[in-house]
């Protein structure tokens, strides 16, 4: 009798020490908050393909937020990065001012906004490897011209323990008139319905 009770607390000594350890570990690995702020190398690119001549806007004014655990990529995540729609420029003041106050309306819609729900679509990978490239979708929800569609950005990562940085390309396109945008015309040239949008940055702690 009292070795079968010897047992049982060895037992429960164990499963303590046991639990003891998951709490402790899971103490250890809490989401990170790295933030991402204006400037080079952040880049954010629409690209609209027209009869006559692609046109490309550009724009370095990016700002925004992520929480995510690099070693859990099922862990919950959120964020959000937003763009300050009056700085894209195209390489012609004239045309910035007409796609600003015609078609944009930047005075009233200043900003769009993606923000983060979950990463979707990881190929089986279940966390950041240092330095190599992941991919994965981002399914969230991105505003423009006071209008919110979901979407779901392709997405390379590039994690970097050292530094504790992200590197971030991500790909979507954005449809004009499922945001009320009126379709741009200048002259004879009549641009695309669709815009290719590509995003880069660097999330920072």
């Amino acid at each position: 009798m009292m070795k079968y009770q010897s047992i049982k607390t060895v037992r429960s000594v164990a499963l303590s020490l046991l639990a003891l350890s998951v709490m402790a570990v899971s103490a250890l690995a809490k989401p990170l908050t790295l933030k991402v702020t204006p400037g080079q190398p952040n880049l954010i690119t629409f690209t609209s393909i027209a009869p006559l001549e692609t046109i490309v806007g550009k724009t370095s004014s990016v700002r925004g937020a992520l929480v995510f655990d690099p070693d859990n990529l099922a862990a919950p995540v959120s964020g959000s990065i937003e763009v300050d729609m009056a700085t894209l420029d195209t390489d012609n003041r004239v045309r910035d001012g007409h796609m600003r106050s015609n078609h944009l309306h930047t005075d009233q819609f200043p900003f769009s906004r993606f923000t983060l729900q979950s990463l979707t679509d990881t190929g089986g990978q279940l966390k950041f490897d240092n330095g190599k490239q992941a991919r994965f979708k981002a399914r969230g929800s991105f505003l423009c011209h006071g209008v919110t569609h979901d979407i779901q950005p392709e997405v390379k990562a590039v994690w970097n323990a050292t530094a504790g940085e992200l590197e971030v390309e991500a790909f979507f396109s954005v449809k004009l008139s499922d945001y009320n945008i009126p379709r741009p015309q200048f002259l004879v040239m009549k641009l695309d319905e669709m815009q290719a949008i590509a995003i880069k940055f660097t999330a920072r702690p």
